[in-house]
């Protein structure tokens, strides 16, 4: 069984995310947020970002707000992320992945 610290709250959002790089032309893809906390979040993407890879995230959309009252803590439509860890979903091309919200 795995041990948490901090609460984790499931949500379905509508992502875009890029590497965070001083790139001209930067790839974005599409994702999907499954759930958040205060230190990070859990996507689902096509795109490919090995562990450690520092990322931009922002929110485009909830898919439906009808279960989602109010946002709790941990919440943000826009973040830089590290990538912590990722393994393949079940749909053909794509992966989760675990990131930790870099804080300033």
């Amino acid at each position: 069984m795995e041990k948490r610290n901090i609460k984790r709250h499931a949500i379905e959002a509508s992502t875009v995310c890029s590497h965070f790089t001083a790139s001209i032309n930067p790839s974005i893809y599409d994702g999907k947020m499954l759930n958040y906390c205060e230190d990070g979040m859990c996507i689902e993407s096509s795109a490919e970002f090995k562990k450690g890879a520092i990322v931009l995230i922002k929110v485009k959309a909830l898919f439906s707000n009808a279960g989602y009252p109010r946002f709790m803590k941990g919440f943000r439509t826009v973040s830089l992320a590290e990538i912590k860890w990722s393994k393949p979903s079940h749909d053909a091309g794509k992966t989760f992945y675990g990131m930790s919200v870099v804080k300033f």
